[in-house]
This record gives structure tokens, sequence and C-alpha cells, in this order.
């Protein structure tokens, strides 16, 4: 990842996830650009998703998947499970890292 340094974490029990992650955006390098970005996209009611990488990349990749995910659950009456979900967003990834429209993200879910 070009840019400065993110971080995010994630804790799996057998009740429940905990993610975090740093609200940091940098820009060029080592440049602070702002201290207030949130990196959290709730996906459902009980799935969510951090996203770190270049800022651009972050607000469009989390936003195309909140908003397909939410379609695929009106759609289709139910919400697609973690399991379902990790599949969906990675082949997402990978469809467009074929592309010059490439995401340059690093995605943690928990749900």
């Amino acid at each position: 990842m070009a840019g400065g340094m993110h971080f995010i974490v994630g804790i799996a029990t057998d009740e429940y996830v905990i993610l975090a992650s740093d609200k940091a955006t940098f820009a060029y390098g080592a440049v602070l650009a702002d201290d207030n970005n949130d990196k959290e996209y709730r996906l459902g009611k009980k799935l969510t998703m951090m996203c770190i990488g270049e800022e651009g990349d972050v607000a469009q990749f989390g936003d195309w998947t909140k908003r397909n995910i939410q379609l695929y659950a009106i759609r289709n009456g139910y919400e697609l499970c973690p399991k379902s979900a990790h599949h969906w967003i990675r082949r997402g990834i990978a469809e467009a890292l074929r592309t010059e429209e490439y995401y340059a993200v690093d995605v943690l879910l928990g749900g």
C-alpha cells in the first residue's frame, strides 16, 4: 500500500466479533491529511466491514459493497451470511484487479 501507516484489527469469539481501525487519512506518504475518517461500513444487522488503503478507493469500494449487499438483501428477502459476503467481496476485488479501475484496499469483515 502506498501512503502512510494504517491500522486494522479484528478479534472473534464464539459469541461476538470486535473490529477496530484507526481514523487517520494520509496523503503523499506520511503527511496526515485527516484524523477523523470513518473506515467502518455497516453491511447488515450482523455484518460489518473495515477498509483501509487509499482514501478514494476505500470510500468508493466501501459504498459500492454496502449498496450491493443491501440490494441483495432487498431482492432476496434475507441478508448474506459472513461467509457468503466474504466470497462475494473477494470476487469483486479479484474482478476489479483485472481492469484499469482496480481498488487498492485491504478489507476485514466481521459478523
